[in-house]
């Protein structure tokens, strides 16, 4: 086996804290944190695809990515005080 050249370990050693502070990041969500973010990339997912194979949305996305947006802002606070 070759020695590695000092770029391949630097970036292993980067992929390897990235990889962590996902895991203790994913940690520290709720599991109603975890649903909205898993709902939001699957209407954000499946409005993409009518996009690119339709070239127009559905409404049955456009619903989708409103009610992921509404779950959002609520797990994660994101409303302002006139909300």
């Amino acid at each position: 086996m070759t020695k590695k050249q000092d770029w391949e370990i630097e970036r292993e050693n980067q992929l390897k804290k990235k990889r962590e502070l996902r895991k203790k990041g994913l940690q520290a969500l709720t599991l109603e944190q975890i649903q909205a973010v898993h709902e939001t990339y699957e209407a954000l997912n499946s409005a993409l695809l009518s996009i690119r194979d339709l070239n127009d949305i559905m409404l049955s996305d456009v619903k989708a990515l409103d009610e992921a947006c509404c779950n959002l802002h609520h797990e994660f606070n994101l409303r302002s005080d006139d909300d």
